[in-house]
């Protein structure tokens, strides 16, 4: 019985000096971008000057989205370290294109990797139905080049 109280008092201290390491940590910032429509980012990095870099799917053409081809597009927004926008970029055709992944390059510039069912706007070669998509960006956003990749069944990347 006196071990369970020992072990009891124990913890109880224990709890009590932690606690203040328990708590939540301040928010530095948060924002919010996208337009009427739906926007989602799936992937974000953070950058090698600091800033951050998301990807995602809207359907939005108002708000912070401009550029929309239609259907669904890529979205790529890059922020600085303290989330303000710098540039963002709707990527696809006037099919069906999501991005899902971003990731910075040795040479600073971004790929990023999604699906497409578009054969127009910046979408060029898809060979039927969804096909893996995957974009080069310089470090504006502009693309540098696009590959789609796959059959005539739906092929992903992610």
């Amino acid at each position: 019985m006196r071990s369970l109280r020992a072990i009891f008092i124990y913890l109880v201290t224990l709890m009590c000096l932690s606690g203040p390491v328990l708590h939540a940590q301040n928010i530095s910032w948060q924002k919010c971008f996208g337009g009427s429509g739906f926007d989602y980012a799936y992937s974000s990095q953070q950058t090698s000057d600091g800033g951050y870099i998301l990807c995602g799917i809207t359907g939005s053409n108002d708000g912070t989205v401009s550029g929309y081809h239609g259907g669904d597009d890529f979205w790529v927004e890059k922020l600085d370290a303290e989330g303000n926008p710098l540039w963002q970029k709707c990527l696809g055709g006037s099919g069906m294109d999501y991005g899902w992944a971003i990731q910075q390059t040795t040479d600073g510039n971004y790929i990023v990797a999604g699906s497409s069912n578009s054969n127009d706007g910046n979408v060029a070669g898809n060979h039927g139905d969804y096909d893996a998509w995957v974009v080069k960006l310089d470090t504006s956003g502009n693309v540098i080049w696009q590959k789609c990749l796959g059959g005539t069944g739906s092929d992903e990347a992610y």
